[in-house]
């Protein structure tokens, strides 16, 4: 039960209301009215289901190209709900084939001047969206089920897999009802009637079923021929809009201790949840299972899932540990009753794993991940889906206990043993596939932005767009992209994730606070970050909130001391090294020495260190070549975080006066990157742009011109002529002619340098400043 995904979601609705004389079709003037008032309905602020934007409305549409476009253009834009409504005169020709007909319509060319069905169903079948509604309200209408209950099979399977419902005001033969002196037709003005009052009994939501089923009852009220329907389940479980009666319904007349009535309720929180009212949702099973208690039905099956839900909810609702431990005893509690093995002890088992590794225990939660995974497959067999969705589980948190590699390699065992589907389950493993395949510097970061795109849409169209799952992988979206080279676009989403978790689940919520250092993170990233105390103030406050609510030693609250304190680094150019020496003590103590994160938090520390007046350039070297092992022992020796440290400790040993051992070290980066990412890459054109350096470093300024020139027509080529590194490049290869005695070529290419520094730099750039000083030397000279 679901309402559509507003933004992803199209309603087009067509009336024709005035029929000239010559067509021979009396005029129909509840038409107009009922577009007006279904449209309200539809798109209302608090209780539709689809945006004012996406909701179409074609009165009286004299061209028939007009409606084909108008059509099209919702059936290309429709991704989850496609809903077309028709209300107007409907015609049969000699065949029985149904037309719709059009203000210029004539009954004895009805192909030539009305819309056939045949035409509309084909525009129907051809939308990619995941449910499909057709409404009708016209004589004959019936005849559109059985249009498409026939004729081309392999469409018809598409249809009934994705989900569709059709829903006419008449059968096949009967003729549709529009009451003179009344402002609707009597089909439409009792939809509108249901959408803006409700059904007294029903379910939160107005599903299509319950919609069709109060139509029914309401039209035989009346006297009037019954509406009629055809749809799959999925179809049938679409609603249309909020029921506005449900709050009152939900206590009388069956009394609040009813297990009618708790039904209601339960169904009722989890529909706040999906909403994004996280708290609140949680708030709501509390109360439930104590009006369960006072019914005493505290023992039933009904008030053990109640209990499931409230687990979950209070995780969602920012307390994962208390989550964790509600699951824990309910598992302990269910594999007494039922059994270790039996689907239901399982399902709490899962979510007690994932939980727990939400409140801090990644490699706790992977090793019961195993477990559960392991019986699963055992119990349920290899290819169920709670099977593979366990498998899932113990893929991301084998990863994010700190082994990509291993990570990557189970998603791959887990993406060969399903069959490849469209469905949210295999959205989600090629998600974690790229990922780690990334992670284990085996992928590319736009492919894991690919992947996460598709899966954030599949979960948006299963659940919602504020549903927490959905918001959480936006969030995670707004990330890759920063990782993929778009800073900006990433602070600037994340921005809009901020809100969006805060106003959903407060500003203590842990994933509020996550989006919250990601979006200091990348901004932070951002080329033009401009003043960052701002960013450092709102860290500084997120660090001290994930203190308090997830504890100091957390790995979330210690990765933003990082974040914050590189920050710093850039910003205010604070000294930061006794704070970052900190962090990589507490997470060495905590996730391990040899974590990924606590050999970032070390690598960044030597490499701010190196900085420092007074400090030994050798020590430096020889710290990030130890870090770089250890990099290489746990991710791998040709891992880009492993390259980076074997660079930086190239770098620092030709500070330390040994340019034959850095440039022998940025050789081996040198062939990794070529291995990896290819001769054209930016950051293998800057490894040979410093074994350039290094290489004048020794004496060979000969040989390092000519590098440089090649590092020049490289970089112009790839990054762009006017770009900072090729001006580095110019800037260096001037020097050396400078050093080698061609002092009047060297002004020259100075002076040249230095205006197009000027230019696209600025002014008043640091680069600018040390050109001038060199091109003034190579005068002098």
């Amino acid at each position: 039960m679901r309402l559509p995904n507003a933004a992803v979601s199209q309603a087009v609705l067509i009336g024709v209301a005035d029929y000239p004389p010559e067509s021979g079709l009396t005029p129909v003037p509840a038409a107009k009215t009922n577009l007006a008032d279904l449209a309200s309905a539809l798109t209302d602020q608090d209780a539709g289901g689809f945006t004012p934007d996406n909701c179409r409305i074609l009165t009286d549409p004299d061209d028939l190209a007009a409606v084909g476009v108008a059509l099209q253009e919702a059936v290309e834009a429709a991704d989850d709900v496609l809903l077309i409504y028709f209300v107007g005169h409907g015609l049969v020709d000699e065949t029985g084939e149904l037309m719709l007909a059009l203000p210029g319509t004539r009954p004895n060319l009805p192909w030539f001047t009305a819309l056939p069905w045949t035409v509309l169903r084909r525009q129907i079948l051809s939308s990619r969206a995941a449910t499909r509604v057709l409404i009708m309200d016209c004589c004959y209408s019936g005849r559109a089920i059985d249009a498409l209950d026939g004729g081309d099979e392999a469409l018809t399977a598409q249809f009934d897999i994705a989900g569709t419902y059709i829903l006419t005001s008449t059968s096949r033969t009967e003729i549709a009802h529009a009451p003179p002196e009344e402002p609707h037709t009597a089909f439409t003005g009792e939809l509108i009637r249901l959408l803006r009052e409700g059904i007294d009994g029903a379910t939160p939501l107005l599903t299509l079923d319950s919609l069709f089923t109060a139509l029914r009852t309401a039209h035989r009220r009346r006297g009037l021929p019954p509406p009629h329907r055809s749809g799959t389940d999925s179809g049938a479980d679409l609603a249309l809009a909020r029921n506005r009666a449900y709050r009152e319904t939900i206590i009388e007349p069956l009394g609040p201790h009813h297990p009618e009535t708790l039904a209601r309720r339960v169904a009722l929180a989890n529909e706040v949840g999906a909403q994004g009212q996280l708290t609140r949702a949680a708030a709501m099973f509390g109360e439930i299972l104590d009006a369960f208690a006072a019914a005493g039905l505290a023992d039933t099956k009904a008030a053990d899932d109640a209990r499931f839900q409230w687990a979950v909810w209070t995780g969602f609702a920012g307390d994962p540990a208390t989550a964790a431990e509600r699951l824990a005893t309910m598992a302990t509690e269910r594999a007494g009753r039922l059994g270790e093995d039996d689907p239901a002890t399982l399902s709490v088992r899962h979510q007690h794993a994932l939980w727990a590794g939400r409140a801090g225990g990644a490699l706790a939660a992977a090793e019961a991940m195993t477990e559960v995974a392991e019986r699963r497959r055992a119990v349920l067999g290899q290819h169920h889906p709670d099977t593979a969705a366990s498998e899932l589980g113990l893929v991301r948190w084998t990863g994010r206990s700190g082994f990509p590699q291993r990570a990557y390699e189970l998603a791959s065992q887990l993406a060969s043993q399903l069959p490849r589907s469209g469905d949210l389950l295999a959205s989600a493993i090629a998600s974690e596939h790229a990922i780690w395949a990334y992670e284990a510097d085996l992928g590319l970061a736009r492919d894991a932005c690919t992947a996460l795109t598709a899966y954030v849409d599949a979960t948006a169209r299963q659940h919602r767009q504020h549903h927490p799952w959905t918001l959480l992988l936006t969030r995670d979206l707004d990330h890759w992209t920063g990782i993929a080279g778009d800073t900006e676009a990433a602070a600037t989403g994340l921005a809009v994730r901020v809100a969006e978790l805060t106003e959903a689940a407060g500003p203590r919520h842990p994933d509020a606070l996550l989006a919250r250092q990601l979006h200091g993170r990348w901004s932070c990233a951002a080329p033009r970050a401009g003043d960052l105390r701002p960013v450092e103030t709102d860290l500084s406050e997120v660090v001290a909130v994930q203190s308090e609510v997830l504890g100091a030693d957390h790995p979330d609250t210690l990765v933003t001391r990082r974040v914050l304190a590189l920050c710093r680094d850039r910003g205010s150019g604070a000294d930061v090294t006794d704070e970052l020496a900190d962090i990589q003590r507490i997470q060495s103590a905590t996730i391990g020495s040899h974590h990924p994160e606590t050999l970032a938090t070390e690598f960044e520390r030597w490499r701010i260190l190196g900085r420092q007046d007074g400090m030994s350039a050798l020590e430096v070297a020889e710290a990030l070549a130890a870090n770089a092992r250890s990099r290489a022992v746990r991710l791998g020796a040709s891992h880009r975080d492993t390259t980076a440290s074997e660079w930086a400790s190239a770098r620092w040993y030709g500070q330390a006066g040994n340019p034959t051992l850095a440039i022998e070290k940025l050789k081996r980066v040198r062939n990794t990157l070529v291995l990896l990412s290819g001769v054209d890459d930016p950051l293998t054109l800057a490894a040979g742009h410093d074994i350039a350096r290094w290489t004048g470093e020794t004496g060979d300024l000969f040989g390092a011109v000519a590098l440089l020139s090649e590092a020049i027509t490289a970089r112009e080529r790839v990054i762009g002529e006017y770009h900072r590194e090729t001006f580095r490049s110019r800037h260096l290869h001037a020097v050396y002619l400078a050093r080698g005695g061609s002092t009047r070529e060297a002004a020259l290419l100075l002076a040249d340098l230095i205006d197009d520094q000027r230019r696209h730099l600025g002014p008043d750039d640091e680069d600018v400043t040390v050109s001038l000083a060199d091109y003034r030397e190579a005068n002098r000279r």
